[in-house]
Protein backbone atom coordinates (compact mmCIF):
# COMPACT_ATOMS: atom_id res chain seq x y z
CA UNK A 1 0.00 0.00 0.00
CA UNK A 2 2.38 2.38 0.93
CA UNK A 3 4.55 2.20 -2.75
CA UNK A 4 1.31 1.56 -4.99
CA UNK A 5 1.76 -0.57 -8.23
CA UNK A 6 4.81 -1.69 -9.24
CA UNK A 7 6.38 0.40 -11.92
CA UNK A 8 7.51 -2.95 -13.98
CA UNK A 9 3.75 -4.38 -13.85
CA UNK A 10 2.73 -3.76 -17.35
CA UNK A 11 6.02 -5.45 -18.54
CA UNK A 12 6.37 -8.07 -15.98
CA UNK A 13 2.56 -9.22 -16.93
CA UNK A 14 3.43 -9.00 -20.63
CA UNK A 15 6.67 -11.41 -19.94
CA UNK A 16 4.98 -13.98 -17.72
CA UNK A 17 1.63 -14.45 -19.16
CA UNK A 18 1.01 -15.45 -23.22
CA UNK A 19 -2.23 -13.16 -23.29
CA UNK A 20 -2.10 -9.97 -20.99
CA UNK A 21 -5.18 -9.38 -22.27
CA UNK A 22 -6.71 -12.06 -19.85
CA UNK A 23 -4.64 -10.45 -16.76
CA UNK A 24 -6.73 -6.78 -17.53
CA UNK A 25 -10.41 -9.23 -17.70
CA UNK A 26 -9.71 -11.01 -14.65
CA UNK A 27 -8.96 -7.99 -12.80
CA UNK A 28 -12.13 -6.78 -13.98
CA UNK A 29 -14.59 -9.46 -13.74
CA UNK A 30 -12.60 -11.27 -10.68
CA UNK A 31 -10.55 -9.65 -8.50
CA UNK A 32 -11.89 -5.72 -8.01
CA UNK A 33 -15.25 -7.74 -7.32
CA UNK A 34 -13.40 -9.78 -4.36
CA UNK A 35 -11.93 -6.38 -3.19
CA UNK A 36 -15.11 -4.90 -3.16
CA UNK A 37 -16.49 -7.13 -0.76
CA UNK A 38 -16.96 -6.52 2.55
CA UNK A 39 -15.21 -9.44 3.99
CA UNK A 40 -11.96 -8.73 2.31
CA UNK A 41 -10.74 -6.41 4.18
CA UNK A 42 -10.52 -9.20 7.20
CA UNK A 43 -9.07 -11.58 5.37
CA UNK A 44 -6.28 -9.38 4.16
CA UNK A 45 -5.76 -8.28 7.73
CA UNK A 46 -5.46 -12.08 8.65
CA UNK A 47 -3.23 -12.89 5.25
CA UNK A 48 -0.48 -9.74 6.37
CA UNK A 49 -1.03 -10.16 9.92
CA UNK A 50 -1.91 -6.44 10.37
CA UNK A 51 -4.77 -4.22 11.87
CA UNK A 52 -3.43 -1.37 10.10
CA UNK A 53 -5.77 -1.66 6.75
CA UNK A 54 -8.50 0.41 6.86
CA UNK A 55 -11.45 0.75 4.34
CA UNK A 56 -9.60 4.04 2.92
CA UNK A 57 -6.86 1.05 2.00
CA UNK A 58 -9.36 -1.13 0.46
CA UNK A 59 -10.74 1.54 -1.48
CA UNK A 60 -7.20 3.32 -2.75
CA UNK A 61 -6.49 -0.57 -3.84
CA UNK A 62 -9.36 -0.98 -5.82
CA UNK A 63 -9.14 2.75 -7.61
CA UNK A 64 -5.74 2.06 -8.33
CA UNK A 65 -6.52 -1.00 -9.90
CA UNK A 66 -9.27 0.62 -12.00
CA UNK A 67 -6.96 3.23 -13.64
CA UNK A 68 -4.34 0.39 -14.54
CA UNK A 69 -7.34 -1.28 -16.62
CA UNK A 70 -8.78 1.93 -17.78
CA UNK A 71 -4.91 4.05 -19.27
CA UNK A 72 -5.65 3.05 -22.60
CA UNK A 73 -5.76 -0.90 -22.56
CA UNK A 74 -2.58 -1.26 -21.62
CA UNK A 75 -2.54 -5.02 -21.52
CA UNK A 76 -3.81 -4.97 -25.78
CA UNK A 77 -1.08 -3.70 -26.99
Amino acid sequence: MKTGIPQNLIERVKQILPYPEIFSIKLKERIIPEIRRKTFLDSWRGIFRTTKYNEKDRRKVITELEKLIKSKNIFLS
